[in-house]
């Protein structure tokens, strides 16, 4: 039976308190990790395995539980600011070589060890393919050293190659702990060539026109040599680029092939056709990647472990051989991209042969495009546009009666379950009257979870963290929770009102660090959270005393963790809001270099919560990935809220490690968000006589930076005076000339306002034909709108926001293989670069006449960009100068659709995401 291995870790999660960031833990593992255990996996016949995590993410608002905070990070793969990291990438180095392999892989069984291998702390597990089912054979070698960190690199094998024959001594290069799989008795296809043994790292091949292109890794990390036979031909190596020799040995039985470089090819030719090596080192290594989309319509025994193309050269690329898109992003320092395609596969637009001196020129089916990274940001690409602050009102919250467990005097009958109070805050308000005798020593002994401020008549009096790592402790993470944790809080009598009609008020900010989930008969998700108990010093004074509560039922929210808790969080406006005067921080020296925004956020009066909002300018430019963070520093703690999401927590005290929050990119790539904060003081004892002070602990700072990584590393580090992770983007399949038909002139509809389709009737026989479950998924229904479209109309190019790809991808398999004969241009912003581009390639033929059809406010800003350029260059029109036609349709978008809309009319359609739906299923109306 095939084995499954369910849950394959990669990497670890983070605790509260504790002092190590995922960061940490990524150097702790190694960027080996996740291989090792692949090949690992791959050496004792799993076929199939579940990582955990491949990309752990965020624990938006208080998605997580006590075991995480709001990072859940894990050091995988793809680190949470959505960055592929060297984990990663040499796990896709294995993956690239098991899909590459698949068939014969899969089909292995253990066999004794069958190589000699020295020195002797080098393992070896070796696995051949079975026979019959038809899969091809081959033998695959998995090798560790263990020699000890202080031994050579160097380690020897001894290859078989036939019987009587005298073994043939191979060297391979694997350091110390790695692992490597050896490639032998493999016949490359259709050449007469059988790979005795390879102990080069093969990465991944791909089969060609008269063979095989296998790429893999020869230098200073990891490398070896080919020992191949020809049957009774022999074998010839042409030395190429990498300067390789050929050796007979064996007594004439194989050929050992030797590399002289790590970087470019060389050919070994049999009687019927040749392997192609290429040899890749360095920063290529790690941008390695291959497309299998040919395997969309491959049989069980067609060539589905085929790729369709083998690329590297860009931090990231990706190619889908259906369409020919080409998506590219490029760092600084990348300088283009070598793409190498398989049999039957077109060469995506603007790529060429390498030039002459290029080290992979010859290699047959190789192209090359140069690319760039986007350079250096002004500090302006990020920008705070004003502050506004208002002061939480205490006293103004929502209060609602608290009762107390029968006969007690301390303790809540409700706990934060029974009442809907279960994500991030719980606040608690008790009122008393001030004892006529014992003011002085007057106090409280509060139990809580898992965090909590005091205010005294609307001063800070202190605060506390109750949560644990050790089971059967207060406020441990997981299992039962039964002992109480009181911490005492001294009543300064300065603070306590002097007249009888006045009562105190003592309130609790309780923050809850989320529920656990144990195994249920120990039934923790039932750990009480919030104020467990607070005992009043005087017993006449707590019999008068009167509890309230406040907080967000989540009940009532459509998110049940994406609030803070605290009841004002949306009370912007009126007389609370005020517009305030914030110094620009400067961005402190470990994140100078780049664009960035800075300000310091201090607590209300006496320490109350303050919240902070400012809209946030990201001006990037087009075509630039910038992935952003909030980082926040200082002694104070802080919520933080981008784009009206939940994004974490800060603490100023270290409860949490986390100081870098990620923001969307859908936020990012809008230009725009707002910034939310809530800041309050961080105090981590009890005052004892007096309110605490707050003046040195009552401010946080915060910073909209890029993410500065370590660039000497593919980690994904954080690294101060790092280099900013900024990314070029690039669609380098813009559009086929060849479908534009041929008309007279260009045609622009402007819609600026959006409202005019808000009153528009909706059509009758598209809700009948609709169910309830239909009408709920209209997104989806209009995806399949979307691609009957784009067959009927092949000419038609769609330039679609995030929400449109998305829904397209939903399309059933059968509808998208129908499109895959459309041009459809997918794009995640409105950026007037593709836009150019493709009018640029309609002018190229005579009498184009495109349509753009432009819908929003946002897609009329992209077309105001583009215009200056557009008039500049309508000469380019072969045949006659084109006319530039606008057409500003206020109130009535039926002139959008006229009866040979369809037929004479190529268009680039620019719409709003909310609009997608509507406008599609207007058009097929039309249609």
């Amino acid at each position: 039976a095939p084995i499954l291995v369910a849950e394959l870790q990669g990497g670890w999660f983070n605790q509260y308190q504790h002092k190590c960031t995922y960061d940490d833990i990524y150097n702790y593992y190694g960027e080996d990790y996740q291989r090792l255990l692949f090949d690992c996996m791959l050496s004792q016949g799993v076929t199939m395995m579940s990582y955990y995590m491949f990309y752990g993410g965020t624990n938006w608002g208080s998605l997580g539980d006590p075991d995480v905070y709001t990072s859940y990070d894990y050091s995988a793969c793809v680190r949470e600011w959505v960055f592929l990291s060297g984990r990663g990438r040499k796990l896709r180095l294995g993956v690239l070589f098991a899909r590459s392999f698949g068939r014969a892989l899969a089909a292995t069984d253990l066999i004794e060890q069958s190589l000699t291998v020295r020195p002797a702390q080098a393992y070896n597990r070796s696995r051949r393919t079975a026979g019959g089912g038809g899969a091809p054979s081959a033998t695959f070698h998995f090798l560790r050293n263990f020699a000890g960190p202080d031994a050579a690199r160097a380690i020897e094998v001894e290859a078989m190659v036939a019987p009587g024959v005298p073994p043939v001594t191979m060297r391979a290069r694997l350091a110390y702990r790695a692992a490597a799989v050896a490639v032998g008795d493999y016949a490359v296809g259709g050449t007469g060539l059988t790979v005795v043994l390879s102990t080069l790292a093969v990465h991944c091949r791909m089969a060609v026109s008269g063979g095989e292109v296998w790429v893999v890794q020869s230098d200073e990390d990891a490398g070896g040599e080919l020992l191949v036979h020809g049957g009774a031909a022999e074998v010839a190596v042409a030395a190429g680029t990498l300067g390789a020799t050929g050796q007979v040995v064996a007594d004439g039985a194989a050929t050992l092939v030797q590399l002289g470089g790590s970087r470019g090819w060389c050919e070994v030719a049999g009687h019927g056709g040749r392997l192609v090596v290429v040899a890749v080192t360095g920063p290529d290594v790690y941008t390695l990647t291959a497309s299998f989309e040919a395997m969309r319509g491959a049989t069980a025994t067609g060539a589905a472990e085929e790729p369709a193309s083998v690329s590297w050269g860009a931090v990231e690329i990706q190619h889908d051989a259906v369409s020919g898109e080409v998506r590219v992003e490029a760092r600084d320092g990348d300088t283009g991209v070598y793409m190498l395609l398989g049999a039957g596969v077109t060469r995506p637009s603007g790529f060429e042969e390498p030039s002459a001196d290029d080290v992979y020129r010859g290699v047959e089916g190789l192209v090359w495009r140069a690319v760039s990274g986007p350079g250096p940001l002004s500090q302006q690409a990020l920008t705070f546009n004003g502050w506004h602050g208002r002061t939480s009102n205490l006293d103004g919250m929502p209060w609602v009666p608290l009762p107390l467990k029968h006969g007690s005097l301390s303790e809540p009958g409700l706990d934060t379950l029974d009442l809907g109070y279960t994500s991030g805050h719980v606040l608690y308000r008790i009122s008393f009257p001030t004892p006529t005798s014992g003011a002085k020593s007057l106090h409280v002994d509060l139990d809580i979870r898992n965090r909590c401020r005091v205010y005294l008549n609307g001063v800070l009096l202190g605060g506390h963290t109750t949560y644990s790592h050790l089971m059967f402790r207060p406020g441990v993470k997981n299992g039962p929770d039964p002992f109480a944790e009181r911490v005492r809080y001294a009543l300064p009598a300065q603070l306590l009102v002097e007249s009888k009609h006045e009562w105190n008020r003592l309130v609790v900010v309780c923050e809850s660090w989320g529920f656990p989930r144990m195994a249920f008969w120990l039934n923790d998700c039932r750990n009480p959270r919030g104020l467990l108990s607070a005992r009043l010093s005087n017993t006449t004074t707590a019999r008068a005393a009167r509890w309230e509560v406040a907080g967000v039922d989540v009940t009532r929210l459509p998110l049940a963790y994406a609030s803070t808790g605290f009841p004002d969080e949306h009370a912007w406006g009126g007389d609370v809001e005020e517009k305030i005067e914030l110094e620009a921080e400067a961005l402190p020296v470990s994140l100078r270099g780049g664009p960035g925004a800075g300000a310091v956020l201090r607590a209300g009066p006496g320490g109350t919560p303050r919240w902070y909002r400012t809209r946030v300018t990201v001006r990037a430019g087009d075509g630039v990935r910038m992935p952003l963070r909030a980082y926040l520093s200082g002694p104070g703690d802080a919520h933080v809220l981008a784009g009206g999401l939940y994004v974490g927590r800060f603490y100023g005290n270290s409860d949490a490690p986390q100081a870098s929050f990620p923001i969307p990119e859908s936020l990012v790539e809008a230009g725009e968000f707002e910034l939310a904060l809530l800041v309050y003081p961080t105090s981590t004892a009890a005052a004892t006589s007096a309110a605490c002070d707050v003046g040195s602990g009552d401010w946080v700072s915060v910073h909209m930076v890029p993410w500065h990584v370590d660039a000497s590393t593919w980690s994904g580090n954080a690294k101060d005076k790092g280099q900013d992770a900024v990314f070029s983007r690039e669609n380098m399949s813009v559009f086929n000339p060849e479908l534009i038909p041929e008309h007279n002139h260009l045609v622009v509809r402007l819609l600026p306002h959006t409202s005019v389709f808000r009153n528009l009737p909706r059509h009758p026989f598209l809700i009948d034909k609709m169910t309830a479950h239909q009408q709920r998924r209209r997104d989806t229904f209009s995806s399949a709108l979307l691609a009957a479209c784009a067959v009927l109309v092949p000419s038609i190019a769609l330039l679609l926001p995030p929400r449109g790809v998305v829904e397209l991808r939903r399309v059933s398999r059968g509808v998208r293989a129908a499109v895959e004969g459309a041009s459809v241009l997918r794009s995640s912003v409105f950026a007037a670069r593709h836009i150019r581009a493709w009018l640029a390639a309609s002018f190229d033929v005579p009498g184009a006449q495109p349509t753009v059809v432009v819908a929003g406010e946002d897609a009329l800003q992209a077309w105001r960009d583009v215009e200056p350029w557009l008039l500049e260059n309508m000469d380019r029109c072969s045949d006659r100068r084109a006319r530039l036609v606008q057409e500003r349709l206020e109130s009535q978008p039926w002139p959008l659709l006229p009866p040979n809309y369809w037929g004479a009319l190529a268009s680039i359609l620019l719409l709003d995401a909310r609009l997608l739906s509507l406008f599609l299923e207007l058009r097929t109306i039309a249609r």
